[in-house]
Protein backbone atom coordinates (compact mmCIF):
# COMPACT_ATOMS: atom_id res chain seq x y z
CA UNK A 1 0.00 0.00 0.00
CA UNK A 2 2.77 2.44 0.94
CA UNK A 3 4.83 1.55 -2.13
CA UNK A 4 1.81 2.21 -4.35
CA UNK A 5 1.22 5.54 -2.63
CA UNK A 6 4.87 6.49 -3.26
CA UNK A 7 4.48 5.56 -6.93
CA UNK A 8 1.44 7.83 -7.27
CA UNK A 9 3.24 10.69 -5.51
CA UNK A 10 6.30 10.25 -7.73
CA UNK A 11 4.09 10.26 -10.85
CA UNK A 12 2.42 13.49 -9.72
CA UNK A 13 5.77 15.13 -8.94
CA UNK A 14 7.21 14.13 -12.35
CA UNK A 15 5.17 16.86 -14.01
CA UNK A 16 6.97 19.60 -12.05
CA UNK A 17 10.21 18.12 -10.69
CA UNK A 18 13.26 16.30 -12.06
CA UNK A 19 13.92 12.69 -10.99
CA UNK A 20 16.95 13.90 -9.00
CA UNK A 21 14.79 16.31 -6.99
CA UNK A 22 12.16 13.62 -6.41
CA UNK A 23 14.82 11.17 -5.17
CA UNK A 24 16.19 13.83 -2.82
CA UNK A 25 12.73 14.57 -1.42
CA UNK A 26 11.95 10.88 -0.90
CA UNK A 27 15.25 10.20 0.85
CA UNK A 28 14.84 13.25 3.11
CA UNK A 29 11.32 12.12 4.02
CA UNK A 30 12.54 8.58 4.72
CA UNK A 31 15.36 9.92 6.90
CA UNK A 32 12.97 12.07 8.92
CA UNK A 33 10.57 9.15 9.44
CA UNK A 34 13.38 6.73 10.41
CA UNK A 35 15.29 9.14 12.66
CA UNK A 36 13.39 8.50 15.92
CA UNK A 37 13.98 4.73 15.80
CA UNK A 38 17.52 5.20 14.58
CA UNK A 39 18.39 7.43 17.51
CA UNK A 40 16.87 4.98 19.99
CA UNK A 41 19.04 2.11 18.73
CA UNK A 42 22.18 4.03 17.68
CA UNK A 43 25.60 2.37 17.97
CA UNK A 44 28.72 4.08 16.66
CA UNK A 45 29.74 2.53 13.32
CA UNK A 46 33.29 1.45 12.63
CA UNK A 47 35.23 3.19 9.83
CA UNK A 48 34.55 0.17 7.61
CA UNK A 49 30.82 0.40 8.38
CA UNK A 50 30.84 4.12 7.40
CA UNK A 51 32.23 3.10 4.02
CA UNK A 52 29.37 0.62 3.54
CA UNK A 53 26.84 3.18 4.74
CA UNK A 54 28.15 5.61 2.11
CA UNK A 55 27.97 2.99 -0.64
CA UNK A 56 24.43 2.00 0.36
CA UNK A 57 23.41 5.68 0.45
CA UNK A 58 24.81 6.37 -3.02
CA UNK A 59 23.20 3.25 -4.49
CA UNK A 60 19.86 4.04 -2.84
CA UNK A 61 19.92 7.54 -4.31
CA UNK A 62 20.73 6.12 -7.75
CA UNK A 63 17.86 3.64 -7.49
CA UNK A 64 15.43 6.40 -6.51
CA UNK A 65 16.54 8.53 -9.48
CA UNK A 66 16.06 5.58 -11.85
CA UNK A 67 12.64 4.75 -10.37
CA UNK A 68 11.64 8.39 -10.83
CA UNK A 69 12.75 8.29 -14.47
CA UNK A 70 10.91 5.02 -15.06
CA UNK A 71 7.68 6.23 -13.47
CA UNK A 72 7.84 9.49 -15.42
CA UNK A 73 7.74 7.43 -18.66
CA UNK A 74 4.50 5.65 -17.69
CA UNK A 75 1.52 7.24 -19.49
CA UNK A 76 -1.47 8.51 -17.54
CA UNK A 77 -4.53 6.30 -17.80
Amino acid sequence: LCFSFCGVVIKLLCSTETPMHIAFYMLVMTTILALPMGLLHWKNPTPEAWMYIGIIGALTYAVQVLVGKAISKVPYM
